[in-house]
């Protein structure tokens, strides 16, 4: 087992020290756990800041000697009311216990059916940790929700907050009129979903990420930006995989609820999807949802269970695809900008 190791010490001798000292850091205090554990619903826009105010901080675990900058994290509002993509209850959930170190704000590992999730939970919401980069030791990025390790485990784990993103996360908890966290990149800033896709709440621009991930080639995947990236040297012949085809769906119903009064599909829209070269369960399924235009152009995304539950059968098609491709291609261009900036 490692000696205990203090913050400073993990930051001057991280192999990412010249990119880290560059920032500065301050330990969670009581304006942050506020902020953290402010109530969505009476302040919408306050969900806004809660995601970006953890964007790129550190956690350490002293004991151990290890540490992780989050790179990037997904927040989730506690109520059913605000948000169906809620932690459901259960004796297993992220609420802080009384001994909990900072005062409501507790990082956790939660065991999920999908596995181990670093999650830092509070009295009115939970961040799930979908990225993160070891700054102890020299190791691959981790990217998916799945990112935790057993070093977070300890009931005192420490928590130091970017200042670049505080200031950020002031300025829109202040913004009574925002609606995302940055002009650029929308879908990027959607939650990694599997259903639900005819809720409003599953559209809200509230996945954040560290200065390091601010190019989306450096983020995780979704199924409303796999279509985006980059497959290799085979661009052309990604577009005839049938995942290409269902996520260029998943991107259209992204930009249609994010833009349009009234979201919808048109049967134009959908039919030239079909017409491309999908093939087995997912042309099934696109079928089927161009069998549900019938003596109408136009379908709506919103409350449209039909038209859900397609998607979300669509989804879980595609997960393994995202999976792949967050290791082949997001990874990678992690690793790439790190070493760009650490060659800055």
């Amino acid at each position: 087992m490692r000696s205990a190791t203090s913050f400073s010490h993990l930051i001057h001798s991280s192999p990412l020290r010249g990119v880290l000292l560059q920032r500065q850091y301050f330990e969670v205090n009581h304006q942050v756990c506020q902020m953290l554990n402010s109530d969505w619903e009476r302040m919408p826009n306050i969900k806004y800041a809660c995601a970006q105010v953890l964007a790129g901080c550190i956690l350490v675990n002293e004991k151990a000697g290890h540490a992780v900058l989050v790179n990037t994290l997904e927040a989730y509002c506690r109520l059913r009311s605000v948000d169906v993509h809620r932690e459901l209850s259960n004796q297993h959930g992220s609420i802080p216990p009384p001994t909990s170190y900072y005062e409501n704000v507790w990082p956790c590992v939660l065991t999920t059916s999908d596995g181990k999730k670093l999650t830092i939970g509070t009295q009115t919401m939970n961040a799930l940790i979908t990225s993160t980069i070891s700054l102890d030791i020299r190791e691959k990025p981790k990217v998916g929700p799945t990112t935790c390790t057993a070093d977070f485990r300890s009931k005192i784990i420490r928590i130091y907050i970017d200042h670049g993103s505080w200031e950020k996360a002031v300025k829109l908890s202040k913004d009574t009129t925002t609606r995302q966290l940055e002009q650029f990149n929308l879908t990027n800033q959607l939650r990694q979903i599997h259903s639900q896709f005819h809720q409003p709440s599953s559209y809200y621009l509230i996945r954040a990420s560290s200065f390091l991930a601010t190019p989306f080639s450096c983020q995780p995947l979704s199924v409303f930006t796999y279509e985006n990236h980059e497959n290799g040297n085979n661009k052309t012949d990604s577009y005839e995989k049938a995942s290409l085809v269902a996520l260029q769906l998943f991107k259209l119903t992204a930009h249609q609820v994010l833009s349009a009064p009234k979201p919808s599909l048109s049967k134009t829209q959908v039919n030239q999807l079909v017409s491309q070269r999908a093939n087995g369960k997912v042309r099934d399924t696109l079928v089927n949802i161009a069998s549900s235009f019938t003596d109408t152009d136009d379908i709506l995304i919103l409350r449209n269970r039909e038209l859900n539950n397609s998607l979300t059968q669509l989804a879980s098609l595609m997960s393994s695809d995202i999976a792949e491709a967050n290791k082949s291609y997001v990874i990678p261009n992690i690793q790439k900008r790190l070493k760009t900036l650490l060659e800055e």
